[in-house]
């Protein structure tokens, strides 16, 4: 696993964002329950994304079951 591609994704919507979205929401309500909520779907959205941390090239794809022309 490559940490070099996925840490400005973690520093910028984990610790950057996240923090400004969850402390925006406590300022705005001044409300634990309300900023509980917030960060528990935060957290649900990074784990259901988890996988579109890096970027990929078109010719990283691989499908199952495909095969590519044959050179004779």
């Amino acid at each position: 696993m490559n940490l070099e591609s996925i840490w400005k994704p973690f520093v910028l919507y984990t610790c950057l964002l996240g923090l400004l979205t969850v402390g925006g929401v406590y300022l705005a309500t001044h409300s634990g329950l309300y900023m509980l909520v917030v960060a528990g779907g935060g957290l649900l959205l990074v784990v259901l994304g988890g996988g579109a941390a890096g970027q990929m090239g078109a010719s990283n794809v691989e499908h199952a079951g495909e095969k590519g022309a044959e050179i004779e």
